[in-house]
């Protein structure tokens, strides 16, 4: 990988073939495919009245192509050399399908419940959209996020007010059953609010492999104690995914398992080797790397 901590420190990168992934976060490829995306997306919604903020979609539009453009008059432009695609928009999809499907199912029963739900489906998804940025470390809610996402993503404000709004009407609601805003039209409001952070495109991490031994040496005879290595994959907003790389852990990591985009800088290993958990063929880690300590994101 031929880095050193201090470029970790500084950039917190994914060396080698996916660095494309995290530097296009740091400067604006990401940002501006997701820019592009947003406007197409939202042409396919009129207005919706979220929580008596009037979200006007249209405007959000117009606000978005004069972000979009903002972003592309910057100097940095990021080229990736993509070895696959994972197509997702089907999984995605029926996944929203389903967690909408339970929350009007559970409205029937209790409208609390399901508007207490569609909160818990709301934040899961502003934490999804945070996890390969780095801001989850600094998460304290799903307002203070909707200023990250709006303030460091450069998403259109008009998305903050909505989030702001619908969760002090949960947190109320939470305290009092007969609060006067538990309407259908409040759940329907926050469904709309799933619907448009679910539809927002965004890149991810994905551990390939984990769990396996690190050592100090090119003949993998000297075991490092105490860390193990974990191997990611990074894919783009398209779900195009990039070459692996390994990194040091003292975490057990879910092989399959999508992960936030943390660090330890306290943590630290020089250069290492391990075997590939596949072939046992003895293959170069890194030569200086940080602790990578991210999360599973069905545990957030």
């Amino acid at each position: 990988m031929g880095q050193t901590v201090d470029v970790i420190e500084a950039l917190v990168p994914l060396g080698g073939p996916i660095a494309f992934v995290a530097i296009a976060l740091i400067f604006s490829k990401e940002i501006r495919s997701l820019l592009q995306a947003l406007p197409s997306m939202i042409s396919r919604v009129r207005t919706a009245d979220i929580l008596g903020v009037k979200f006007e979609l249209l405007e959000l539009k117009r606000e978005t192509e004069a972000a979009r453009k903002e972003v592309e008059r910057g100097e940095l432009r990021i080229t990736t050399d993509v070895q696959q695609t994972q197509p997702s928009a089907g999984t995605a999809a029926a996944g929203q399908r389903d967690a909408i499907a339970l929350i009007r199912s559970e409205a029937a029963i209790s409208k609390r419940s399901a508007l207490i739900r569609t909160a818990a489906f709301i934040e899961k998804e502003v934490k999804a959209l945070l996890a390969p940025t780095g801001l989850m470390k600094g998460y304290v809610s799903p307002s203070q996020a909707g200023h990250l996402l709006e303030e460091r993503l450069k998403l259109p404000g008009q998305l903050k007010a909505p989030l702001d709004r619908f969760f002090a009407v949960r947190n109320e609601v939470a305290h009092n059953p007969n609060h006067p805003e538990l309407t259908e039209e409040t759940l329907e409001a926050g469904i709309s609010l799933l619907s448009v952070l679910r539809s927002i495109p965004r890149p991810r991490f994905e551990v390939v492999a984990a769990n396996f031994p690190l050592y100090s040496d090119p003949n993998a005879t000297q075991l490092r104690e105490g860390v193990s290595g974990v191997i990611l994959r990074g894919f783009d907003e398209a779900g195009r995914g990039g070459q692996t790389q390994a990194f040091p852990t003292t975490k057990p990591m879910r092989q399959g398992s999508s992960v936030t985009w943390e660090w330890n800088m306290g943590n630290s290993w020089g250069k290492s080797w391990y075997r590939d958990p596949i072939s046992s063929e003895i293959c170069h880690a890194f030569d200086s790397a940080a602790e990578f300590i991210g999360r599973d994101l069905e545990d957030l």
